[in-house]
């Protein structure tokens, strides 16, 4: 059973443990990334460097590794529920 909504923000902002989770969970499936990274870009410029960027996240074609940029901070955000 999934935890509600309230009990997810209380771990989230470390108020609460984290769970027991059973021994035997479910096996996640993954897909394969997309043969085209044409629909994954607005740039039609003809990127020649094999790095094609669309609102913040980009999929490098010459070492298959997806990364999104973000400004981070060491502490951690706070939470909730409006």
């Amino acid at each position: 059973m999934r935890p509600s909504i309230q009990q997810a923000i209380q771990v989230l902002n470390f108020e609460v443990p984290l769970p027991n989770l059973p021994s035997k969970m479910p096996v996640a499936t993954y897909f394969a990334p997309p043969k085209s990274l044409s629909m994954m870009s607005r740039d039609t410029s003809g990127s020649q460097g094999g790095q094609t960027e669309s609102s913040g996240y980009g999929y490098n074609t010459n070492s298959s590794q997806f990364s999104a940029s973000s400004s981070t901070t060491n502490s951690h955000p706070k939470i909730s529920l409006g």
